[in-house]
């Protein structure tokens, strides 16, 4: 208990700190140094006291902060912390499913050093430190013993440690639209409506759910939510609201006919309860003035500029099949072909961005068809690794699991994220545990297909 405690304060602090400091422009100060040494110092502790969530979403959450715009003085030395505490699992942890992490390890250890060694594109060398932290971090996360409700505590520290940055953001800068460690709005506005889907989805689909924690994390969520002005959080919102009615009738005891009225009056009488929210929302607000021009059909600056990336991501792939042309070149390929078409890149309707904002159409656009197979081939793994257990261990929180991943892809079908600088390695932490995890099946003495033994673990 005092162990928890600790930790609890600890992550409390570092949540609190980081985004003061980064938002005053503190950032080459001995504050900072200051700073630095308190995170490492937290690092150290919970690795000692093995509190893997705790360690995890500390060293995901500081990867934010690694990428926020004029954070140079921190940027490696976080770096080198992280992976200098990660590392040593490697010496006292074995993954709890050897086959698929032997099999996912070398899909993505065999591009990286493909990518890295022959370099069938221009890498910036930014992109390549990225490469090496996201792939490592992908290995070392697969080393942990997971269960769901480690996975929750992660997806709840990391929320929570959202929440405090858009509060901090919001009363120090006073900014119209608060864009987080990201730099982006819509970034934001994405990774915090996919991280409350995951959570509160476990939550509620959980034999005894607390209604009233649920609220009390809801109620930040929606007020950063409108706060970020991103139409795709209310989108996401009200999505994952509806897959969370789905799943939970799902789960009932009663006839398919009544499980189809039921979901479908349900979800009918949550979006008008949403409409109604929507209505008395004020005008002002930049979300609801975005959200309505897109619903009269009008086409704006920021739905123009997606068409026009995602038109552009399109060009690129057919010129690079392959292998694409190389993360982080999107935006220099996007004012090259604005050039050769004599338009200019500057216009109000056509700016240059720096990803095709689909998640799909960024793939195969920087990493070609290679990398899509690659990377279609884990969110299937994952996909697959879930239902299985979900099957084997009749635990109804991994509907949680699955409503996260597909709010994530749903939404990646209009931005990038997690394929994002800032996000990748939260990205990669995700798809391990959904590859790794493990499940208590001693009531039903079944086996994980991937497993050589029965699956095992204290939830």
């Amino acid at each position: 208990m005092k162990s928890k405690n600790i930790s609890n304060s600890l992550f409390l602090i570092i949540s609190s700190i980081l985004p003061v400091i980064l938002l005053s422009g503190n950032e080459h100060s001995l504050v900072s140094i200051i700073v630095l040494t308190f995170f490492l110092g937290s690092l150290t502790y919970l690795y000692a006291t093995r509190n893997y969530s705790f360690l995890f979403a500390v060293v995901i959450t500081a990867n934010h902060v690694i990428y926020f715009s004029g954070a140079g003085l921190s940027r490696l030395t976080l770096f080198i912390i992280v992976f200098f505490v990660l590392m040593l699992f490697c010496l006292l942890e074995k993954p709890p499913n050897t086959k698929l992490f032997f099999i996912t390890v070398s899909l993505v250890t065999v591009y990286i050093l493909f990518l890295i060694v022959l370099k069938p594109n221009i890498i910036r060398v930014d992109w390549y430190m990225l490469y090496i932290e996201t792939g490592l971090f992908f290995v070392f996360t697969q080393f942990v013993p997971w269960d769901i409700q480690k996975i929750k505590q992660v997806f709840l520290l990391h929320l929570l440690f959202i929440i405090v940055y858009g509060f901090f953001e919001f009363f120090i800068t006073g900014a119209l639209r608060i864009k987080g460690p990201m730099q982006s709005a819509t970034a934001f506005g994405v990774v915090i409506v996919i991280l409350w889907a995951t959570w509160i989805s476990i939550e509620l689909l959980s034999k005894k759910p607390s209604l009233l924690l649920a609220s009390a994390v809801t109620i930040p969520v929606i007020f950063i939510m409108i706060r970020t002005g991103t139409r795709m959080s209310f989108v996401g919102f009200a999505f994952t609201s509806m897959l969370i009615v789905v799943s939970k009738i799902n789960t009932m005891s009663i006839t398919f006919g009544k499980k189809i009225w039921l979901a479908l009056s349900t979800n009918i009488s949550l979006l008008l309860i949403l409409v109604a929210v929507w209505v008395i929302l004020p005008e002002n607000l930049i979300i609801k003035s975005g959200f309505d021009s897109m619903i009269k059909g009008e086409i704006d600056v920021s739905n123009m500029g997606r068409i026009v990336a995602w038109v552009v991501a399109a060009k690129a792939f057919m010129a690079h099949p392959l292998f694409g042309i190389g993360n982080g070149n999107f935006a220099e390929f996007m004012r090259t072909y604005f050039s050769e078409i004599n338009l200019s890149a500057y216009n109000s309707n056509f700016f240059v961005l720096p990803h095709a904002h689909n998640m799909p159409l960024t793939i195969l656009s920087e990493n070609g068809i290679i990398g899509f197979i690659i990377s279609a081939t884990l969110i299937i793994i994952c996909i697959y690794s879930v239902v299985v257990k979900l099957r084997i261990s009749k635990d109804n929180r991994l509907y949680g699991l699955l409503i996260g991943l597909s709010v994530t892809l749903f939404l990646g079908m209009f931005d990038s994220i997690p394929y994002f600088p800032s996000t990748q390695v939260w990205g990669a932490w995700f798809l391990a545990v959904l590859i790794q995890f493990e499940t208590d099946t001693s009531e039903t003495g079944k086996r994980d297909l991937f497993q050589s033994t029965t699956i095992k673990q204290e939830l």
